[in-house]
């Protein structure tokens, strides 16, 4: 597995992104006037992976765990298409989801305890390279795409449903940054001259920050 710190990978999206600027301004002129260039926005649904975490041995057991609630999530982009089947484009992403993590330790016949509420939000900036499979005089165009980019995740305590003991909680707040790669399917459905509606489904795969924060972690 190769592991890149965060010094690396900003040189080498700094690397990607020249490249995919210098592709964008390649003949700006010619392209705005042949409809290269596009723009648009999506608005959906945001689902956050669960995990859980376990610390047994002789004398005491730990198990943490959280789940999640689906949320909103909205996109916007800019980008171009190079030929009839390879394009590329520039997005920020936004994602909000309600967690509710849980902790239950039990250590002879001491027992702690606590369930939280905590509002979890996510932003992305990601570079991606979309393969499409019909040419663009179609009126449906269903494609491909990877990207990989840049990421923000922040938690925050919303109430403490429960608590027993002195159990090692979550901070308040807390946030991380990290890469991260994006894959995603979909299709472009033209509606008219300019105009399309696009339908996509993607994934995202990063670090696990609250995983990291759980004790014992996920």
């Amino acid at each position: 597995m190769l592991r890149l710190t965060p010094s690396t990978f900003q040189r080498r999206m700094m690397g990607l992104f020249l490249i995919f600027g210098i592709l964008m301004g390649t003949s700006a002129a010619r392209g705005l006037d042949r409809g290269d260039y596009f723009a648009g926005g999506l608005g959906g649904i945001a689902t956050l992976s669960a995990d859980h975490g376990t610390d047994i041995s002789a004398s005491s057991s730990a198990l943490t765990a959280y789940g999640t609630r689906n949320g909103a999530a909205f996109m916007i982009f800019f980008g171009r298409h190079f030929t009839d089947h390879l394009s590329g484009q520039l997005t920020y992403g936004w994602n909000r989801n309600p967690i509710t993590p849980d902790l239950v330790t039990f250590n002879g016949s001491a027992e702690s305890s606590y369930t939280e509420e905590r509002d979890t939000r996510q932003q992305s900036v990601m570079a991606d390279f979309m393969l499409y499979f019909q040419k663009r005089s179609s009126l449906a165009r269903p494609y491909l795409s990877v990207g990989a980019g840049w990421t923000r995740l922040e938690s925050s305590l919303v109430r403490v449903v429960s608590v027993t003991g002195s159990p090692a909680m979550l901070p308040s707040d807390f946030s991380s940054s990290a890469p991260a790669l994006r894959v995603a399917v979909g299709i472009d459905l033209f509606a008219r001259k300019n105009w399309a509606f696009r339908y996509s489904f993607a994934e995202t795969v990063r670090s696990n920050a609250i995983s990291q924060r759980l004790t014992p972690p996920g």
